[in-house]
């Protein structure tokens, strides 16, 4: 079913996903805000109008009243009321954002759907939640929730956890303590929800290097069987969650080959510009076909891929050429090339 004409889109957190949708957008006359403290990101240059100013719930509401839907780039979500849900299309939708702010929420959700997570112990007695925490076994994973937003710690060392109780705010509400597994390999599914359908994007494989250089490969080198078994668990997570929108879950892979959900996000990964090129559509064309009520089917792969991310300034692991390259420049930060080219190993 087609939605009312979208004329101008919101876009929360200026990063590569944002940037993305902004250039998509472009394509079909559709003016982009974005909603983003830092100057000069990724993603400022091609959107229409930036509002420089923190992601908070006062400037969501003023955001939603410059634009017809808004779409979150970002898992960093502050607790909305329900008044701005009710007066503004989001993306995610309804429980997609809770989903994909808040950890436990994704937890519950794998309990019910039997997706496999690393041991967790959810509090909301701080006493019994201290408890808990000498008989953890470093390291882990602590998330603080307050009544209006979320915050995360990891925990390798005592001295991590003496500055975490330091700093422990009283309006805490709720605690998670989540064990830190160690991978063999890391492997990712980004997934379309439209309405109670889950439309599937090859599995995709992130390696990096001692030289901190990141090649992601799409598809990912896996058996049929444990493609199969990912698509599945991913797609019977998202039919749960009263949602739509895009979403990435990546898994970890142990080397008995047991598989772990590490996160959830809504669609916050560099693997998927490589869908502009080797996949039958983009993800990010099909993302806003979702949004103006337009057909969205699975993402077919064309070709294999490998994506290379590096410093501009590292020649020396620079693909041959033929590529496509991306380069943004991060304001503070080094500037990054992305090259995507045909993964010949695999065609």
């Amino acid at each position: 079913m087609k939605n009312d004409p979208i004329e101008t889109l919101g876009l929360v957190g200026g990063n590569l996903l944002a940037a993305m949708i902004a250039v998509e957008a472009q394509k079909r006359g559709i003016q982009t805000v974005l909603l983003e403290p830092e100057v000069g990101n990724i993603a400022s240059e091609v959107c229409n109008t930036h509002i420089t100013a923190p992601i908070t719930t006062a400037n969501i509401k003023r955001l939603a009243l410059k634009s017809d839907a808004i779409i979150f780039c970002t898992s960093t979500i502050p607790v909305l009321s329900k008044d701005i849900l009710k007066t503004c299309i989001t993306y995610p939708k309804g429980e997609g954002i809770d989903f994909v702010a808040n950890r436990v929420q994704q937890l519950i959700a794998c309990d019910l759907t039997e997706v496999p997570v690393p041991n967790y112990y959810h509090q909301s007695n701080k006493l019994t939640f201290f408890k808990q925490i000498a008989d953890v076994e470093m390291p882990f994973r602590l998330y603080q929730l307050y009544p209006d937003r979320y915050e995360v710690m990891d925990i390798y060392t005592k001295d991590d956890l003496e500055e975490f109780i330091y700093e422990l705010d009283d309006s805490a509400t709720e605690w998670l303590i989540e064990e830190i597994h160690e991978y063999d390999r890391i492997l990712s599914i980004s997934v379309l929800k439209a309405g109670d359908k889950v439309y599937t994007y090859p599995i995709q494989e992130e390696i990096l290097n001692d030289e901190a250089v990141k090649y992601i490969y799409m598809p990912a080198s896996i058996t049929k069987t444990m493609q199969g078994k990912i698509t599945k668990l991913a797609k019977k997570l998202l039919k749960e969650v009263g949602t739509e929108g895009l979403f990435t879950l990546k898994f970890g892979m142990k080397k008995n080959r047991q598989i772990e959900l590490m996160n959830v996000n809504p669609g916050i990964t560099v693997g998927d510009i490589a869908t502009n090129h080797y996949t039958d559509f983009s993800i990010y064309e099909q993302f806003l076909n979702l949004v103006e009520g337009l057909p969205v089917k699975d993402g077919e792969l064309v070709k294999p891929s490998v994506t290379t991310v590096i410093k501009e300034s590292d020649v020396s692991h620079r693909p041959d050429f033929p590529y496509h390259r991306y380069t943004f420049d991060r304001y503070n930060k080094l500037p990054v090339n992305i090259y995507i080219k045909e993964n010949i190993t695999e065609a």
